[in-house]
């Protein structure tokens, strides 16, 4: 099974680290952030789950 020991702290570094890629997309430059509006999304019927 897989976790963590402290769930609420892993999720609050996990939203930092997205927070610093927003605010400087060459904090990492491994990683693509890709903006897209509502209407932009997929379909439910058209994902691959």
């Amino acid at each position: 099974m897989a976790g963590s020991a402290d769930p609420r702290a892993q999720a609050e570094a996990i939203l930092a680290e997205s927070d610093e890629r927003e605010a400087d997309p060459e904090a990492a430059p491994d990683s693509f952030l890709e903006r897209r509006r509502s209407d932009q999304t997929a379909d439910p019927d058209e994902t691959t789950r």
